[in-house]
């Protein structure tokens, strides 16, 4: 009777025990299922306060939960921006889901580390997972909307990569198929999706046209938050054409939805986006009010880094309107962040404004501390970056080294080889054809000879083209390297020289009249100098050349052309985005040292240049109405100029053609074939 009373009891204790679990399961996949819908709908905050109540609450449950390492990475990845965190509980949400051979849910957890991997910019491994990911959805027809979703963030990759016509192909494709199945919410994400990549590869037409389609859709769908988006991206788009005043009506139609929306992340960039157009303005006050309510809502999300971007835009607006106990304020923030965070790039670029609000104070010596920390920065970070490169150059040196011994190694076994089957032969052959034999030898000899002659003239004229490559490699290199010096070293120099002859020009003012007159000369000599460097620099490597692209180079080259008696027209066919940096240096190279002739000794009133992209290469024209010249002349013959042309169409296989006649005007074209597909940097 005592045992059947214990088991029941003890029957009732595990029947209880396991229902407290079911319950507990059920209590724990409601609360999940509630934090990715905050996360969802945006609420990132509720969603932190939800998580940290459940952790605490059911800790030991959770561990080996795939749901639950699912749902913290998404948390960590939109809330926290924790890439990191985001990744490894990513892995661990997959490793169960593998387990559980729950396929559908691994293909979701590798869409979502394509993004992570993303961010990190980790591009190779972001295609890795994503293509994994596509891979289950493409063979399941049934389910052709998530893997057009999953296409979708496959083209943000090529997005990312700079590759943006290849992006917009697969926007396309995605909103092919959302104008037959999709929503009207779908239809407009797909439209601002095409437009956003017709924007980056600078196609503003096409980007302002899917632009205005995607708002239509939107308000049709309601969706604030991508009509947000969308009228930031117009904002955008309408402040890079100089459409200022339309820039603005866009950025307060974004604004004024985010605020309706009471989600203080939606309010960041149109605030931002305000203060820039107001700036370009040079409506400074409007521009600072801007800044700092972007700087109280980034306060208030705790969003550290941008806290401190905006601190030293705020700085930079004081400096302008001369406030400069305002703008120490800030830059000093701003700096006091960089130097926590050994960030030597930001560091360069927010130590700047902290020198000159310094400077603005009378604090002379201490500006001048600060901009002697930022030239050994900048040293620093070039440093940096040259210690990268020739790593990857002893790399690839390495390997090329490696592959020549397998080569030689190679060669050497087939001659051994070579010797025995002529050897086992001619123990085989009878004394009747040994004439015959000798002859085949003495054919094989000179065979041999003119198969190492051309070995050895291809090998000359491999060692030729290297070193004329490395002769340009380290011109280019040594021209950068000189006007980053020139802009980076001796220019700031001079601004702090000018800063300090102003200041004394003041004092002289009220104390000795008389030396006025020589502290404006002097203040002249220096703006004289400063220009005259930044033009040096210029010349040697142009800004737009290395930031932009060989188009915005060239326009903004010609621009500075025009200021002299001579008219110059740019007709550009083709080029759509920028190309491989050595062919942009070589092309620019081509165009400034045609120009700089012709402004030299030709006597033109006006001058041409086209650049021309087609499937067969791309061709740049430079013509004048100068006097022309002989073919006979010695310039033409043993010009440095031309002769330095020569060398770098050589090096990409190209052609050089001058046509001139005395008193007809010279045309100089080049041809470079099979030119690579435009990308971005």
């Amino acid at each position: 009777m005592k045992k059947c009373i214990l088991l029941l009891f003890f029957s009732f204790c595990c029947t209880s025990w396991l229902n407290a679990q079911v319950s507990s399961s059920k209590e724990i996949e409601q609360h999940l299922d509630k934090i990715d819908s905050l996360i969802k709908n945006q609420e990132l905050l509720n969603a932190h306060s939800e998580m940290v109540d459940l952790e605490k609450k059911h800790e030991k449950l959770l561990k080996g939960n795939a749901y639950f390492h699912y749902v913290k990475a998404r948390l960590l990845f939109h809330h926290a921006a924790d890439l990191e965190g985001s990744e490894k509980e990513y892995l661990q949400a997959r490793n169960l889901y593998e387990k559980a051979r729950d396929h559908r849910k691994v293909a979701v957890i590798n869409g979502n580390l394509s993004n992570v991997y993303l961010d990190q910019s980790n591009l190779p491994k972001a295609k890795e997972v994503h293509k994994k990911a596509m891979e289950f959805y493409e063979s399941k027809p049934e389910e052709q909307l998530d893997y057009f979703i999953l296409l979708s963030n496959y083209a943000r990759i090529f997005l990312t990569e700079g590759d943006y016509l290849q992006a917009a192909t697969y926007y396309l494709e995605v909103l092919d198929y959302y104008e037959k199945e999709g929503t009207e919410k779908q239809k407009g994400r797909a439209h601002a999706q095409v437009g956003l990549a017709y924007d980056y590869a600078n196609m503003f037409k096409q980007a302002e046209h899917y632009y205005g389609k995607a708002i239509e859709y939107r308000i049709a769908a309601a969706d604030t938050l991508g009509l947000i988006n969308t009228y930031n991206n117009m904002g955008i788009l309408n402040k890079n054409q100089g459409r200022s005043l339309e820039a603005i009506g866009y950025y307060q139609h974004a604004l004024t939805l985010a605020n309706a929306t009471q989600l203080d992340q939606h309010k960041i960039n149109p605030l931002i986006n305000l203060g820039v157009v107001h700036r370009i303005l040079e409506k400074y006050p409007e521009a600072v009010i801007y800044y700092e309510q972007a700087l109280q809502v980034s306060q208030k999300l705790q969003n550290e880094g941008r806290v401190y971007d905006i601190y030293n835009n705020l700085s930079h607006l004081y400096i302008v309107q001369k406030n400069y106990q305002k703008a120490f304020e800030y830059s000093k923030l701003a700096t006091t962040y960089m130097e926590k965070t050994q960030n030597l790039e930001d560091l360069v670029s927010y130590s700047y404004n902290h020198a000159l609000a310094l400077n603005g104070l009378g604090r002379h010596k201490e500006a001048f501390e600060v901009l002697l920390q930022r030239s050994w920065n900048a040293d620093s970070l070039y440093n940096l970056e040259n210690a990268r490169n020739m790593a990857d150059m002893s790399a690839k040196y390495e390997t090329s080294k490696k592959e020549q011994q397998i080569d030689l190694l190679s060669h050497e076994s087939n001659l051994q080889k070579l010797k025995l089957r002529q050897r086992e032969w001619a123990l085989g052959i009878s004394i009747l054809i040994l004439g015959l034999s000798i002859l085949t030898f003495n054919l094989l000899i000179r065979q041999r000879k003119l198969k190492v002659s051309i070995q050895l003239k291809e090998e000359i004229q491999r060692q030729q083209e290297l070193s004329t490559r490395a002769v340009l490699q380290a011109e280019e290199q040594e021209r950068r390297r000189m006007a980053a010096d020139l802009h980076d070293g001796v220019g700031q120099w001079l601004s702090v020289a000018l800063l300090h002859l102003n200041h004394l020009k003041k004092e002289l003012h009220t104390q000795a009249p008389t030396l006025i007159d020589v502290a404006m000369t002097a203040i002249k000599t220096v703006e004289d100098s400063y220009d005259e460097m930044r033009s040096i620099s210029h010349q040697m490597m142009p800004h737009a050349l290395l930031k932009v692209g060989l188009v915005s180079a060239v326009k903004e080259f010609v621009h500075q052309l025009n200021k002299h008696d001579i008219v110059v027209n740019l007709h550009v066919h083709g080029l759509k985005g920028t190309l491989e940096e050595q062919l942009e240096t070589t092309l620019y190279r081509v165009i400034q040292e045609s120009v700089n002739n012709v402004v030299k000794h030709a006597q033109a009133t006006r001058l041409s240049i086209q650049l021309q992209q087609d499937t067969e290469g791309i061709t740049v024209s430079v013509e004048d109405n100068g006097i022309g010249f002989s073919k006979d002349h010695r310039e033409f013959t043993s010009g440095i100029g031309l002769s330095n042309i020569q060398s770098r169409v050589n090096l990409l296989n190209g052609f050089l053609e001058i046509d001139t006649e005395p008193g007809k005007g010279t045309q100089i074209t080049v041809f470079i074939p099979q030119v690579p597909s435009p990308q971005t940097h």
